[in-house]
């Protein structure tokens, strides 16, 4: 059976047995080095999104620590100690006499809040007393008790923790309007008697802080606070929420995890959960398994791109190379027709390359110039033989 490159021209089968070697070795090169570079990109994005995480911790922790340094203040605060441990604190008393303890109390607190703009203070009081529903930095204990977690702050307090959760709170300083906060209660003891509770006191910072801490940290969209109790703190997105529970994927409270494979409903996650001090929270990050192997597929289109990029330089540089040579073969069989047909003024040009084809261009020429010599030595032959009967005549 007849060789199918057998059909094709020189010059095509040149550019084949130029191109295809390279070409397969390019390809091979390429499946060898692809799985390197992957697993080299993957170790960079884990340990980009690793430090990104760590960095929200950590500036939630900054905020965390600034609420409880400042409830510890507010609990040293001399004035607010001889108010809270006055006797007969709570109960009935003359209006003028409350009315100056809010006056040096409110004084306190507008001071702190001067001082520490972004934050909010309130001290919880009993119902009875005449401020109680001041709602500024005064508030009754009763709206503690409407809480749905007030049993497990109530816990906490009782065991020497402060405990945060979220509240809606005073968004100014000089205003009434509220939005979603991020609060501290701390339990107020007394400094004469350490077990003694005078009362508690909050500390809050507006949730939008952390939602920006976890919006510039850049990791992914679905990315939570979630409290030791299992509930919500704050997300990056204020619909995350609605849309995780739809999903059935909001994960719980548990062990630390980094990038773990895990399986929700009918889709696979990649799950990072990490501790953060000093509220008995979690940071929770939820990325979709498509959406973290995406990043990769600019991986494939870049090495598909290169790899078809060499391809066509190869291609291209077979057939500018195929076709110089096989164009000098050319002109040696044209030169060759030309001297069959009896033009004995062919004449190849000759270069400075020193290549076989190159030989045969020499070889060609003095192959013609022979020829020439030859016709010209029978020429002067016959012409001798023609004056030689001409004298014997």
């Amino acid at each position: 059976m007849k060789n199918p490159l057998q059909k094709l021209s020189m010059h095509k089968r040149m550019m084949l047995y130029f191109s295809v070697p390279l070409i397969l070795v390019q390809i091979l090169l390429c499946f060898l080095c692809y799985p390197q570079v992957v697993r080299h990109y993957r170790e960079k994005t884990d340990y980009s999104m690793e430090q990104s995480v760590s960095q929200a911790i950590s500036f939630t922790e900054s905020y965390l620590r600034n609420m409880t340094y400042l409830a510890n203040m507010v609990e040293d605060n001399g004035v607010i100690q001889n108010t809270l441990s006055a006797d007969g604190f709570g109960e009935e008393r003359p209006y003028m006499e409350q009315w100056l303890e809010y006056y040096e109390l409110n004084k306190e607190f507008n001071s702190y809040e001067i001082s520490n703009s972004i934050y909010r203070f309130c001290l919880y009081v009993p119902d009875e007393v005449m401020y109680a529903g001041n709602q500024y930095y005064f508030d009754g204990v009763s709206r503690l008790k409407e809480r749905s977690d007030y049993v497990d702050l109530r816990y906490a307090l009782n065991t020497g923790e402060d405990y945060v959760a979220i509240s809606r709170e005073r968004d100014g300083v000089d205003q009434q309007d509220t939005s979603q906060m991020v609060t501290l209660y701390h339990r107020i003891a007394s400094k004469k008697e350490k077990e003694e509770e005078l009362g508690i006191c909050s500390i809050s910072v507006s949730a939008k802080y952390f939602q920006d801490i976890m919006k510039n940290a850049n990791i992914t969209s679905e990315v939570y606070l979630m409290s030791e109790n299992g509930r919500m703190i704050t997300s990056s997105n204020s619909s995350i929420l609605q849309k995780m529970q739809k999903k059935g994927i909001l994960l719980n409270y548990g062990a630390e995890l980094f990038m773990e494979k895990k399986k929700e409903g009918q889709k696979e996650y990649y799950i990072t959960r990490q501790n953060v001090d000093g509220a008995s929270w979690q940071m929770i990050l939820i990325i979709p398994e498509n959406e973290y192997e995406d990043q990769y597929r600019f991986l494939w289109l870049s090495a598909a791109l290169m790899l078809g990029s060499m391809i066509a330089v190869i291609v291209l540089m077979s057939y500018l190379l195929s076709g110089y040579y096989v164009g000098r073969l050319k002109k040696l069989n044209v030169e060759m027709t030309g001297l069959e047909s009896g033009n004995l003024n062919a004449n190849l040009p000759i270069t400075t390359e020193e290549d076989e084809i190159e030989e045969i261009y020499h070889n060609f020429n003095g192959m013609v110039q022979e020829v020439q010599r030859l016709m010209q030595e029978h020429y002067q032959l016959g012409k001798e033989v023609k004056m030689a009967e001409v004298r014997a005549l």
